[in-house]
């Protein structure tokens, strides 16, 4: 199975951009201050759930191939 590079780059941007929406809205709402942990836990966080939606995306395309 191939996936071209835009599919993977849009995937991990998606990523990317989403686990930082959430780790900044829980610091507001929690009232705690947006420190570089939270930079560090971002970054092992995007990287969570980009590999899950990177996975989602190969079945889904595994899955319709095969149909």
């Amino acid at each position: 199975m191939r996936v071209s590079l835009s599919e993977v780059v849009s995937v991990v941007a998606f990523s990317l951009v989403g686990s930082v929406s959430c780790l900044k809205a829980w610091s507001v709402l929690s009232g705690t201050p947006f420190t570089p942990g939270f930079y560090i836990a971002g970054a092992m966080f995007s990287l969570l759930i980009c590999s899950l939606f990177l996975l989602a995306f190969a079945s889904v395309r595994a899955w319709t191939r095969v149909r």
